[in-house]
């Protein structure tokens, strides 16, 4: 199967991210097209992701340069994604047997990730988010992606 360039990078190019981490711990991609620090754009968009990592802020960097507003990448998981721990707790070699204890300590990682990232504490984090945001940069308008 063939793949032309576009498709291995996702259309992306291929650079190092130009925003930066804020107070927040929020990355942070301005409008390309503000020239002061302090100053801001009217309009912002939340880039919702559940691993913001370089392809996310490179990402993120597209979109505000593409749409001319600020573009935010929140880290509302805290940490991790989701899908971290299972692969690190149940790492073996093919054919292997699980054992018992490796089996309940994977799920017991799961089960306590879960819990610290379930819907209600998520919400609550990105709503305090969102009006730190607000009460700070004074959006007219935010959207979200993700």
């Amino acid at each position: 199967m063939s793949c032309c360039a576009g498709c291995a990078t996702f259309g992306l190019p291929q650079c190092e991210p130009t925003g930066y981490i804020s107070t927040h711990g929020a990355y942070y991609a301005p409008s390309p097209n503000i020239d002061a620090k302090d100053e801001h754009s009217e309009r912002a968009i939340l880039l919702l992701t559940d691993d913001p990592l370089e392809n996310s802020r490179i990402l993120a960097d597209n979109l505000a340069m593409r749409l001319d507003c600020d573009v935010w990448v929140p880290d509302y998981f805290q940490g991790p994604p989701l899908n971290v721990y299972p692969h690190r707790c149940l790492r073996r070699a093919a054919g292997a047997n699980l054992g018992a204890y490796k089996w309940i300590k994977a799920k017991l990682c799961r089960i306590l990730l879960l819990m610290k990232n379930r819907p209600a504490v998520i919400d609550a984090r990105l709503s305090k988010f969102i009006k730190a945001l607000q009460d700070e940069k004074d959006y007219l308008k935010i959207g979200a992606v993700g």
